[in-house]
């Protein structure tokens, strides 16, 4: 966990009720280690459709309260009927599926940000990756234990 310090000093001058004043001189503070979550999921995959929205509700529970919440980040890989994705329908994928504190984005088939975690692999979804600074958790492709995975994401921010 991560600990903020606080020098405190009291300057006092003469006596017999005199003035005194405080001081505070704060240490620096280095900045937490960011935490992502980067999801992909489709219309046309019925495990995204039934996991993602519970993996909201833990990462909305989660980040209650926190000052340092973790990011997550939706990628949208199809449409309905296996369309191409926009931004509209990446947006309307994540409200259809109630993930209000996602952000979405569109990976039309795979082949953007995906291809990044799992270069030369199928377009398999629901695929999740746990980013914490610069070193990523890649997990493989499909239903995730979201018990096991939230464990995780409390170990990355350091609880």
């Amino acid at each position: 966990m991560k600990a903020f310090f606080l020098s405190l000093f009291i300057l006092v001058s003469g006596c017999h009720g005199a003035e005194s004043e405080v001081e505070f001189n704060p240490l620096p503070v280095l900045p937490a280690v960011k935490v992502t979550v980067d999801v992909f999921g489709s219309y046309t995959c019925g495990i995204c459709n039934e996991e993602l929205p519970g993996l909201h509700e833990r990462m909305v529970r989660f980040n209650q309260g926190r000052l340092n919440k973790v990011t997550v980040r939706l990628f949208v890989v199809n449409g309905k009927g296996n369309a191409n994705v926009t931004q509209n329908i990446a947006d309307q994928y994540a409200k259809d599926l109630g993930l209000t504190t996602f952000t979405a984005y569109p990976d039309n088939k795979c082949r953007g940000q995906y291809q990044a975690y799992y270069p030369n692999q199928g377009c398999y979804v629901p695929a999740h990756v746990l980013i914490e600074g610069s070193d990523l958790k890649i997990y493989p492709q499909g239903r995730v234990n979201l018990d096991k995975f939230m464990a995780d994401v409390k170990a990355a921010v350091g609880e």
